[in-house]
């Protein structure tokens, strides 16, 4: 599931380095500020009551507060034992002023390329929201457990910096 023209362009990287696409794999091409993610699945053949993961990173900071919540609803709504795993920014004034300097330049950054962060969530009130949903086990990852977590002893030195965003699963 990706914007269509984010899907399209991924395809076409794909096709540039003569990487073949499994027959397996469906593209569904959902415009979330537009379309549900419900609409954009069923039209893909996807089964809603069979169980799913979805992976869905670098993408809610970029969409409308409502699109991103009708999504998790969406999800919670398939097949038990389904889940998800996401990426979210938190609100600049939960940050310290080191960590808003950070946040305005990357801020300033996706709004040039014009892709402006638009959604924001509390880890506290975001973990709630998904339980009332029907979400039963919700992780909050902040960066520092991130980084133990998968990445620990990279040679790469490969980590995540700064306290904008975090990582968090859910599942049914």
């Amino acid at each position: 599931m990706d914007h269509p023209a984010t899907q399209e362009w991924k395809r076409e990287l794909l096709r540039g380095q003569g990487i073949e696409v499994p027959e397996s794999v469906t593209f569904a091409p959902v415009d979330f500020e537009s379309q549900t993610l419900g609409h954009g699945l069923r039209e893909a053949g996807f089964v809603a009551n069979a169980p799913a993961f979805f992976s869905w990173l670098g993408v809610t900071m970029y969409l409308g507060r409502e699109a991103v919540m009708g999504t998790f609803r969406f999800i919670a709504s398939c097949g038990a034992g389904s889940g998800l795993a996401f990426d979210y920014a938190v609100p600049r004034e939960s940050l310290g002023w080191m960590d808003r300097l950070a946040f305005d330049a990357l801020s300033a950054q996706v709004k040039m390329s014009g892709e402006p962060f638009r959604s924001f969530f509390s880890p506290v009130e975001l973990a709630h929201e998904l339980q009332s949903m029907g979400f039963t086990r919700v992780e909050d990852l902040t960066p520092e457990e991130t980084n133990a977590r998968y990445f620990p002893d990279r040679a790469d030195g490969l980590r995540v910096s700064g306290k904008v965003g975090r990582l968090m699963s859910a599942a049914t």
